[in-house]
């Protein structure tokens, strides 16, 4: 009945895949944590490929929570801007 948190920010500084932490590891997992390597600011700052995790988390059906615990660069709200760009369909414009 134990079940795992995955947190984006320190698998990054671990310098773990984490779409390939996802495909071993996802069915365990009952929340995920979103941060960017360096920096610990939102997704798109850094080197992790957020969106590709998240297609990943997608396909899998993941029906638990995901949490954002960043240092937003900006304001909260500017902060946010890159939550409709990842789920966008790939192939389609603005």
């Amino acid at each position: 009945h134990v079940r795992l948190e995955l947190d984006l920010y320190h698998a990054g500084l671990m310098k773990e895949d984490i779409v390939e932490v996802w495909e071993k590891f996802g069915h365990l997992v009952t929340h995920i944590q979103i941060a960017d390597v360096p920096g610990r600011h939102e997704p798109g700052t850094g080197a992790l490929p957020v969106v590709p995790f998240l297609e990943a988390v997608a396909r899998s059906r993941y029906a638990h929570h995901v949490g954002l615990e960043y240092h937003p660069q900006g304001s909260t709200a500017d902060s946010l801007r890159w939550i409709p760009e990842a789920f966008r369909p790939r192939g389609m414009s603005h």
